[in-house]
């Protein structure tokens, strides 16, 4: 009934509540069949009308101040449009109650033989208990794979990052042993030279001495 949405309020301070959420099996099923859920579509007929009494209290307020100022006060006027507005707010619930059951009665009301098309398949194919465990069976076995499957990748990728460290320390450690070849091969050249020129003076003092 529309009494479980509307509270009533002064009519410059509304505040409609909406539908309890869509958590029925047919509060889903009228989403599907109609496209939208009724209970959103009266909720939104009825904010519609009490947002026109209010558009129309608010119009009414400025002609009667406008035409008669000096008889008629801010303060009085406003006292006698409250209640006027609560008046107008309790019919309107009154009425709207009776439309909303008549809507839900009548036009909302989704017959029991009433199946749609995407779900015709499971009245002309339904499924056993043992096909529904079967099922729940795949589901699982396939669940179980795909777990393992990122596990796999998990370990996998783990093991990619070791590799890769491991490749950067024996690249340092290549470059490193480069560096040394390098050196040594330097310092093996000079040393080769060294002993060249001590030879060529061991001659000549071997020489020398001759003379002497």
């Amino acid at each position: 009934m529309a009494e479980n949405t509307k509270q009533t309020q002064p009519i410059s301070g509304l505040d409609i509540g909406t539908e309890e959420g869509l958590s029925t099996t047919e509060d889903e099923y009228c989403v599907q069949y109609f496209g939208f859920h009724p209970q959103t579509f009266m909720n939104g007929m009825y904010n519609t009308m009490c947002g026109n009494l209010q558009d129309a209290r608010t119009t009414l307020n400025d002609a009667i101040l406008s035409t008669f100022r000096d008889t008629v006060s801010p303060t009085e006027l406003e006292e006698v449009s409250f209640r006027q507005g609560q008046i107008a707010i309790d019919r309107l619930n009154t009425k709207f109650d009776k439309a909303e059951l008549y809507l839900n009665t009548n036009v909302f009301n989704i017959p029991s033989n009433i199946v749609l098309p995407e779900d015709q398949v499971h009245t002309e194919n339904p499924m056993s208990p043992g096909d529904m465990a079967a099922l729940d069976q795949q589901i699982q076995t396939v669940t179980d794979k795909i777990i393992a499957v990122k596990y796999a990748n998990s370990v996998l990728q783990d093991r990619l990052q070791e590799i890769e460290s491991l490749q950067e320390q024996l690249n340092k450690t290549v470059t490193s042993v480069d560096k040394v070849y390098v050196t040594i091969s330097q310092e093996s050249v000079q040393c080769s030279q060294q002993m060249k020129s001590l030879q060529t003076l061991a001659e000549l003092v071997e020489k020398c001495s001759v003379n002497i």
